[in-house]
C-alpha cells in the first residue's frame, strides 16, 4: 500500500480497541476485541476512509514505557485481521502511550503500513509522567528489521505539555 494518501489531506478513520486480555482495569476476550475491530475496521472502510490506525484505546490507563507482551501478540492478531478486510487501505499501527518499538514490531510482522508515535522526538509531560521521544531507537530498529514501514509522528501531541523551549516548527523539521 503507498502512503501517498498523506501527500494531500487524508480522512484517517481510528479502530479503538476494546481493553485487551491482561488490562489492569477490565478486559475483554480476545475474540470479542478483534470481533469489535473488524466490525469498526468495515464501517470505516465503507465510510470512505483513505487509512484506518489501530490503537489499544481502550486499554487505559496507559503504560509509560513498554508494554506487556502479551499487548504486543494481541495487538498481532487483531492487525492481521484488520488488514484482512481492509486490503486496499492503508493500516497504522499506535501502541499507546507510546510504545513505537511494539508498533513497528506489529507493524513489521502483520504488513501495516505506518505506524504512529505520539512522542517522537523531545519529552512530554503527561498524565503517565515524563515521557520521552526515542526517534533514534525506533529508526535504528526499523532498520535493523528492514521494515518498510512509514512513521507517521504526532509533533506536540495534544496529550501532554512540552518540556523543552523549541517550537512546533522546530520539532517538525
Amino acid at each position: 500500500m503507498s502512503l501517498s494518501v498523506f501527500s494531500t489531506r487524508a480522512f484517517v478513520g481510528m479502530v479503538h480497541l476494546l481493553p485487551l486480555p491482561g488490562n489492569p482495569v477490565g478486559a475483554c476476550s480476545l475474540d470479542e476485541v478483534r470481533s469489535r475491530a473488524v466490525n469498526d475496521a468495515n464501517t470505516l472502510v465503507a465510510a470512505g476512509v483513505d487509512a484506518l490506525i489501530v490503537e489499544n484505546y481502550g486499554d487505559s490507563p496507559f503504560s509509560s514505557g513498554p508494554v506487556p507482551p502479551y499487548t504486543v501478540a494481541a495487538m498481532t492478531s487483531i492487525v492481521e485481521a484488520v488488514r484482512a478486510v481492509a486490503p486496499n487501505i492503508a493500516v497504522g499501527v499506535n501502541v499507546l502511550r507510546n510504545d513505537a518499538i511494539a508498533a513497528l514490531s506489529i507493524a513489521a510482522v502483520t504488513g501495516a503500513d505506518f505506524i504512529r508515535v505520539n512522542v517522537h522526538v523531545g519529552a512530554m509531560v503527561t498524565d503517565q509522567g515524563i515521557i520521552t521521544g526515542r526517534a533514534r531507537e525506533t529508526l535504528l530498529e526499523r532498520k535493523r528489521l528492514g521494515a518498510r514501514v512509514a512513521v507517521v509522528a504526532d509533533v506536540h501531541v495534544k496529550h501532554g505539555t512540552p518540556m523543552g523551549r523549541e517550537s512546533i516548527e522546530q520539532c517538525a523539521s
